[in-house]
């Protein structure tokens, strides 16, 4: 069992402590991307940085490093959707990286062609896409799994 509670919190810290602040850094990306801020001096590096340091966050997480209880089936099945989600999130990260980083270069006078940005802008979109979709299986996952093992205390 304490191995099992070491996954969990392991998961519970990609939840609170990478995710949660991967969702402030939407946001913020967000908001220097309206209209309203398009005169607006924007920070990109610290948009690269922030991705750079929740990524690598997420990259110390080793799910499968916990040797868990191979009997327990539903946590092996939580697991690899874990490791799903990380490797997800890691694309994601990269994709965000890229986009911040053509920007980044644009504010700074580098000229390239529109279509490497709405390429790299559409690569954003699907890994944010395949994320979402990941996250959303993930938490259904883990929160039946937190509730099972709440059952069995």
């Amino acid at each position: 069992m304490t191995k099992t509670i070491t996954i969990i919190r392991e998961m519970d810290y990609f939840f609170v402590d990478i995710f949660e602040k991967q969702k402030e850094l939407d946001t913020r990306i967000y908001a220097q991307s309206q209209p309203r801020n398009l005169f607006k001096k924007k920070d990109y590096q610290a948009n690269i940085d922030e991705y750079k340091k929740l990524k690598n966050l997420a990259l110390k997480i080793n799910p499968s490093g916990y040797d868990p209880d191979p009997e327990d089936e539903d946590l092996l099945e939580l697991i690899v959707s874990f490791e799903e989600v990380l490797a997800v999130y890691n694309m994601y990260c990269d994709r965000g990286i890229a986009v911040q980083e053509l920007l980044r270069r644009k504010a700074e006078g580098d000229k390239y062609k529109h279509s490497l940005y709405s390429e790299a802008a559409d690569k954003q979109r699907a890994a944010a896409a395949l994320f979402q979709t990941k996250m959303n299986d993930f938490n259904a996952e883990y929160s039946e799994y937190k509730e099972m093992m709440a059952e069995e205390v």
